[in-house]
């Protein structure tokens, strides 16, 4: 009985090992596929005529819906440029009264990476006093006027609605 428990482990460990060897790398490889098939083209490099043209763009504060998208789409092609305004120049689009402007802001502000992007997009545009903060652990969930959630201490001016008045279930 020993000995056919033996063969047949052996028979099922012979046939599961190759099995799982194959489902693995499929899974693998096919991921490697979808990544690859999904990569971003490599942005060209941005000549100084063309970068002065989008930083004037961006710059500018724009009458119309149309030049409201050209300025977030130059602001985009900086960014993929990784142009040395952005920096500056992304304040004032995330600053914009309109919410879809500065939505589209905060994606290129995702695409950025940084650190000062990160703590830009976790903080929200509003600088924070140290005064007003409460002792670690008891901060609150604000929504920032950009539509960005952000984790801030103490009590400060929020221009929505806060984590609190959702319902939390």
């Amino acid at each position: 009985m020993d000995a056919l428990a033996l063969r047949v482990a052996v028979v099922v460990l012979a046939f599961a090992l190759p099995a799982w060897i194959l489902l693995s790398l499929v899974i693998v490889l096919g991921r490697l596929r979808y990544e690859r098939s999904r990569r971003k083209p490599t942005a060209k490099a941005l000549g100084p005529r063309e970068a002065d043209r989008l930083i004037r763009r961006v710059s500018r504060n724009p009458r119309t819906e149309w030049r409201k998208w050209r300025r977030v789409a130059a602001l985009a092609r900086l960014e993929e440029a990784h142009h040395p305004a952005v920096p500056r120049l992304i304040r004032a689009v995330l600053a914009d009264p309109d919410p879809r402007i500065a939505a589209a802001a905060v994606r290129t502000l995702g695409d950025i990476g940084d650190d000062w992007a990160i703590d830009l997009h976790v903080h929200g545009s509003q600088p924070r006093s140290s005064a007003s903060r409460r002792p670690p652990g008891r901060g609150s969930w604000r929504w920032r006027g950009t539509g960005i959630l952000s984790f801030g201490f103490g009590e400060q001016p929020s221009s929505g609605p806060t984590r609190s008045s959702v319902n939390p279930v």
